[in-house]
């Protein structure tokens, strides 16, 4: 169990790295919606060593996501994809469709995704090698809705104002 310093809401999760100088001494943590996080300095971890692992495995409902687990908690040589800041991917998530979206940030193994389509969730963390990613980048969307633009457009007002935001200081 995963209680967060910053909500304060506890998660059930799977411990997928240990601290490294590579993750920066955290812990990254699976959990069963196919999201990811490093665990903060203040976060806490409860343990619950079962006895059987493989019946608690089990009965994760998704069995995309019992996949995924396995690809990324069991198989130590995984294909390495290396996504960029800015790319459009696809990712199944959400209602079983694939749905596009853009990293717009990187951390170590896990990658933070922007849906412009959604009006719920609309920024999420995944592990770069999931298998809920399409592996092919896209080139920018094309955005025919215009309620996807106007989302998008918003999203890009703020980042940029951020940007300048920091830039002043």
């Amino acid at each position: 169990m995963y209680i967060s310093s910053l909500t304060n809401k506890f998660s059930l999760g799977y411990i997928c790295e240990i601290p490294s100088i590579y993750n920066h001494l955290r812990h990254l943590i699976l959990f069963d919606d196919g999201t990811a996080a490093y665990t903060m300095s203040n976060d806490r971890i409860h343990l619950c060593l079962c006895q059987d692992f493989e019946q608690n495995f089990r009965s994760i409902e998704s069995k995309l996501i019992r996949e995924n687990f396995e690809e990324l908690l069991f198989n130590k040589n995984l294909n390495n994809k290396r996504y960029q800041i800015h790319n459009y991917i696809r990712v199944k998530k959400f209602d079983d469709k694939y749905h596009n979206a853009q990293i717009i940030d990187i951390d170590c193994s896990i990658i933070k995704l922007k849906f412009y389509e959604r009006q719920a969730q609309t920024e999420i963390w995944m592990h770069q090698q999931s298998l809920l990613i399409n592996d092919t980048i896209m080139s920018p969307i094309d955005i025919a809705s215009p309620i996807i633009l106007q989302n998008k457009r918003k999203y890009d007002e703020m980042s940029t104002s951020k940007l300048i935001d920091e830039f002043t200081l």
